[in-house]
């Protein structure tokens, strides 16, 4: 059974009640698993979330290396319906090694053709320039199974650090990886209007 979907009854009895609906921007560290347990006993996101007397369930997948923002709810039906939202806008600061041109990124710009559906860019654009380094920024508004890494990798932009820090209207402004931010839930539902 599934407490946040699920209404339990005993003898016509219900055992479960609504409980209050919660809806939280967390800044994933890296190293860190985008679950609420690990059989294999890395980190994960429930260890962040100890003060918290609901139990939080993370709004899509972020991989374990990659860190920033990531959506926390314990209210199923919007959850669902976040997930399913079509060309929601997710920013991204990516570091890469060296010092991309204008032909390597405008390679990727119109989009990137995958097995699971095209990966495209509303925004792409260098950031900064550090000594042999570069921080890129990307909007990314359409794409399937999104694995940034991968993908910019086999482009020749060699992925040093990914840092999710926005998803449609939420960011991760301010923060501080492990901190975890509360917000309304008319803040929550604005994302399913992209």
């Amino acid at each position: 059974a599934d407490i946040l979907r699920d209404k339990i009854k005993v003898n016509d009895s219900l055992l479960f009640t609504d409980v209050e609906r919660y809806y939280a921007v967390f800044y994933k560290p890296k190293s860190v698993i985008a679950t609420l347990k690990d059989p294999e006993g890395r980190p994960c996101i429930a260890d962040y979330l100890r003060g918290v007397r609901e139990r939080l369930l993370p709004v899509g997948q972020m991989d374990f290396n990659s860190e920033g923002l990531l959506l926390l709810t314990n209210d199923g039906t919007l959850l669902n319906q976040v997930m399913k939202t079509r060309n929601l806008p997710k920013v991204y600061m990516v570091k890469v090694k060296g010092h991309p041109d204008e032909k390597a990124l405008s390679a990727i710009k119109d989009g990137i053709f995958t097995p699971e559906g095209v990966v495209r860019f509303a925004d792409l654009q260098i950031e900064q320039t550090l000594k042999n380094k570069s921080w890129l920024k990307l909007e990314v508004t359409e794409g399937a199974r999104l694995d940034l890494k991968e993908l910019l990798n086999r482009r020749g932009l060699l992925v040093d650090r990914i840092v999710r820090t926005a998803v449609g209207n939420l960011s991760i402004h301010n923060m501080k990886p492990g901190e975890i931010r509360f917000v309304k839930q008319d803040d929550f539902r604005r994302l399913t209007q992209f």
